[in-house]
């Protein structure tokens, strides 16, 4: 990462983190009082990785990785938990991956490559009936891929905000339930495709999440499932040769355990 999209990063967090401080001084009274439920969870999880670009040569360039393991950790909120009313079905979701250092191949050439997501989002719940609750969330979602210099496909980093359509069922109380999420991201900010192969970026993306979890007292497990999907339309000038358009798919499986404090 060069010196000017640090800079970037580094306002973009402190902006972010100082929303976050606000927000949380504002709803702290009341949520402690309605007896916040904290929710850590740390696990890992396994997922691929498939890039393709299409130059205006009509060559094209290919990034796969197979099966690699990520480290994982989520932070899950309900800041008015124990409430009697709707306001208990508010939420707040933090996560951070990072894959390990990974030996890839392209072409014959190996590079050192690490892989990093990390993201945040608010969301409220509705109560439907028989324990179907259904609600949105709106967030943000950041992926840095950091391929080295040996691979036909750049290091790219890519921030979106993330709108969500979720659906919960309790199938069984506490102990087992399941979670859809669906999402589009907007693509506010990228580096990496618009560096080398066309200076003006039209990207739509969209996420797919399905979990199952549940709670043994104050101990919780999840199994979630999540397809992420980029496609991406480049014009403009190139400082390498220049792609028309591309796309960025990803299936990964995600194992969590912890902890639930409160509630």
């Amino acid at each position: 990462m060069d010196t000017r999209d640090e800079r970037t990063w580094v306002g973009w967090m402190g902006r972010a983190a100082s929303w976050a401080v606000l927000v949380l001084a504002c709803v702290w009274p009341a949520a402690a009082e309605a007896q916040a439920t904290l929710h850590p969870q740390l696990g890992g999880s396994v997922r691929n990785r498939l890039g393709e670009l299409r130059m205006e040569s009509g060559e094209e360039r290919r990034y796969e990785l197979g099966a690699y393991a990520e480290l994982l950790a989520r932070f899950d909120t309900q800041p008015f938990g124990g409430a009697d009313d709707l306001t208990s079905g508010f939420e707040t979701r933090t996560w951070f991956a990072s894959s390990l250092a990974l030996d890839t191949d392209s072409g014959g050439n190996e590079s050192r490559s690490r892989f990093v997501r990390f993201g945040a989002d608010v969301g409220w719940l509705f109560p439907v009936t028989g324990g179907l609750e259904i609600g949105l969330a709106a967030g943000f979602v950041f992926e840095g891929y950091y391929l080295g210099s040996t691979t036909p496909f750049p290091n790219t980093r890519t921030l979106a905000i993330r709108p969500a359509l979720r659906v919960r069922h309790a199938i069984w109380g506490e102990k087992l339930g399941i979670d859809l999420d669906a999402a589009y991201r907007w693509v506010v900010f990228e580096r990496g495709l618009t560096d080398r192969f066309g200076s003006d970026l039209t990207a739509r993306a969209f996420d797919l999440t399905g979990a199952l979890s549940g709670a043994l007292k104050a101990f919780t497990w999840s199994l979630r499932l999540a397809w992420v999907s980029y496609l991406y339309e480049l014009a403009g000038d190139a400082n390498e040769a220049r792609a028309v358009d591309g796309h960025d798919h990803s299936i990964r499986m995600e194992v969590l355990v912890g902890w639930k404090l409160g509630t």
